[in-house]
């Protein structure tokens, strides 16, 4: 395999990649996003926990809640220390280890407009992960066949 092809299917890959991550983000993290703000868990008081939305066996959940990631800066529990930033949505600075048996979660209120815009669902089909994939595939694929050929004439 030549350099250009390695660089062509290595572009591929990435793309395929971020694809399915995308996809993951809206679905999967933008379903429980979507889930408290349908509840209206947008404060320390109207807070629910994974069980009361229905989350407790989604070990995805689970893992995003723990960790410390973008979803974490939208996704609050009752007992984050709250910064708020320059542009006006605020974000969490855990520093003690979080109970998902008994935490609670909300959505800032500041933060309401930019975790609807963020995980919204629009446009996250499988259908579109599939149609995105193959046409990454075959794009990679006719550049392996063209850009080689277009360089030596180049040349």
């Amino acid at each position: 395999m030549t350099e250009i092809n390695t660089v062509v299917w290595g572009l591929a890959v990435g793309v395929i990649i971020s694809l399915i991550f995308i996809y993951f983000n809206r679905v999967v993290l933008g379903g429980f996003v979507r889930k408290l703000i349908e509840s209206d868990a947008l404060s320390v008081d109207t807070a629910l926990t994974v069980d009361e939305l229905g989350y407790g066996k989604n070990f995805w959940i689970k893992r995003a809640l723990l960790g410390s990631g973008a979803f974490r800066k939208i996704v609050f529990e009752i007992g984050d220390e709250i910064h708020i930033a320059s542009e006006g949505h605020s974000f969490s600075a855990r520093t003690t280890p979080i109970d998902l048996a008994t935490a609670r979660f909300y959505i800032a209120k500041e933060n309401k407009t930019m975790a609807e815009i963020r995980y919204d669902r629009q446009g996250a089909s499988i259908f579109t992960v599939i149609a995105s994939v193959i046409i990454v595939l075959v794009v990679a694929y006719l550049a392996t066949l063209f850009v080689p050929f277009i360089i030596s004439e180049l040349s």
